[in-house]
């Protein structure tokens, strides 16, 4: 098993796919981007040697993130090499994603035994996607999702709530929710390098809550253990909907992620200012196991060890992986 220091399991690896990505949301993506040059990330063959390690050491999880990880061309055999992980202990292999390309691979995902995909989506309004993403896809995105929804898939909505931009659509999500079996879950706006993190952009998520119940008749659901958000049902919906509060409310307590970032670092934190070079070591023939014990060794007890509201050190979240 891979436990850090504080009797934390980690058995849940999110592995970034590509730094590239097909929107420019700024809140992810720092203003004119520098993106890895090709020979400088992971290879299909390397994704997976780097998986098989980590199941083996007790990863059941898999989600596989970006950028955006559907714009890589490999990615029909990225899966395929994952899936085959089920007979060494993989148990789950999913992936996030802004849904542009979904209609490609909806066959690929189906083959490979992904059933949940989390799908990025700031806003209903086609104008205002276009403010946000600075690119022209809203109703690709929306059509895709109801192509998921259609063919049974477990569908999330991630929606990165900001004060002033979308947070007078929060209530018009939860009605999504009413017709549709998915899962919106609304994510506090969090500081990474280059997005312009404000405070007064933050929104909490008791905040939200509150504008919630004014207005719906709301219960409180069960989470399961490792769970991220706090989830809730307007009472005769056919959905739900859920609060990720980082910010306000962390769940470090109860952390059982790590991370690999497109060009091989792990992390063992969204928010750790280090890394511990995997890619490197596995092309220099070196013996990896040390290496993810000593990462895991200097994860901290919660936000990476750093002052989210104050100065932070850390990649941006496209280089990252969500």
């Amino acid at each position: 098993m891979l436990t850090d220091r504080f009797g934390r399991v980690h058995d849940y690896l999110r592995i970034s796919l590509t730094d590239v990505c097909n929107l420019r949301c700024t809140y992810c993506m720092p203003e004119n981007p520098e993106f890895s040059p090709k020979e400088k990330l992971m290879q299909t063959a390397e994704i997976i040697s780097l998986a098989r390690l980590f199941v083996l050491s007790g990863v059941k999880k898999i989600r596989l993130t970006g950028g955006e990880p559907l714009v890589r061309k490999d990615v029909d055999s990225i899966l395929n090499g994952l899936a085959a992980l089920r007979e060494s202990g993989l148990q789950e292999l999913t992936l996030t994603t802004n849904g542009i390309f979904l209609h490609d691979h909806i066959d690929a995902l189906q083959q490979t035994g992904v059933r949940s995909v989390n799908v990025s989506l700031d806003t209903l309004l086609p104008e205002r996607f276009n403010a946000i993403a600075k690119r022209d896809h809203f109703h690709r995105v929306i059509s895709n999702i109801h192509l998921l929804l259609e063919n049974q898939f477990n569908v999330k909505v991630n929606v990165v709530v900001m004060k002033g931009v979308n947070d007078d659509e929060v209530i018009d999500f939860i009605q999504w929710t009413r017709d549709y079996p998915l899962h919106v879950r609304f994510i506090e706006f969090m500081p990474f390098s280059g997005n312009k993190w404000q405070d007064k952009r933050l929104i909490r998520s008791a905040e939200l809550l509150e504008r919630v119940n004014n207005f719906l008749e709301v219960e409180t659901l069960e989470n399961k253990k490792h769970d991220t958000s706090r989830a809730f049902k307007v009472i005769g919906y056919t959905g739900t909907f859920a609060f990720i509060s980082t910010m306000s409310e962390p769940f470090c307590g109860d952390c059982n992620r790590l991370r690999l970032t497109a060009d091989g670092k792990m992390k063992n934190c969204l928010f750790s200012k280090g890394e511990i070079d995997l890619l490197g070591a596995l092309r220099a023939e070196v013996e990896l196991s040390p290496l993810i014990r000593q990462a895991l060794g200097q994860k901290e007890e919660k936000w990476g060890g750093q002052p989210l509201f104050g100065t932070t050190e850390n990649r941006s979240m496209v280089t990252i992986g969500g």
